[in-house]
């Protein structure tokens, strides 16, 4: 696979979680403007508030990479933008594990007690960090792992 494939794969998995993000901020918009969110605890509305703004900073990781792509290195295939999409895509995908956590927990605190709140909050991040990042490492180390293959060039516009 060339440079050039390489970059559009990434490129494209960015995409598909800014629908993702995009779908659970717009979920987290609308819940400020129920009528029971004025009856919510004070933490829990200060973690909608957090929530949010978490999930604001992972669409913007999200879309970083493709623009400088585009803006930086005109379009071309390199080393460089290849290391700004994983970067970006490793911090959205943390934040966003964090998000899912305090969406998680703040959905159980309303239907069960604050222990099974806690619990389903912290199994969220557990179980996002671990089919995001660490079965990922695990593979990587059982095969060695590879280095990235990929020397810079331009793309054909």
């Amino acid at each position: 696979m060339d440079a050039a494939e390489k970059i559009k794969i990434a490129l494209d998995e960015t995409r598909m979680l800014i629908m993702g993000a995009q779908v659970l901020l717009g979920f987290q918009m609308r819940s400020v403007f129920q009528d029971e969110f004025d009856a919510l605890a004070e933490h829990a509305k200060a973690g909608t508030g957090i929530a949010l703004l978490i999930m604001v900073a992972v669409l913007g990781l999200l879309l970083a990479p493709a623009i400088q792509h585009r803006v930086v290195e005109n379009g071309d295939a390199t080393r460089r933008i290849m290391r700004v999409i994983s970067a970006a895509l490793t911090a959205a995908l943390g934040l966003f594990a964090f998000s899912l956590a305090i969406n998680m927990f703040l959905a159980l605190e309303r239907i069960a007690d604050l222990r099974w709140a806690i619990v389903g909050g912290i199994t969220a991040l557990a179980l996002a960090l671990w089919f995001w990042f660490a079965a990922e490492c695990l593979a990587v180390m059982r095969t060695g792992g590879k280095e990235l293959m990929m020397t810079d060039a331009p793309t054909t516009r």
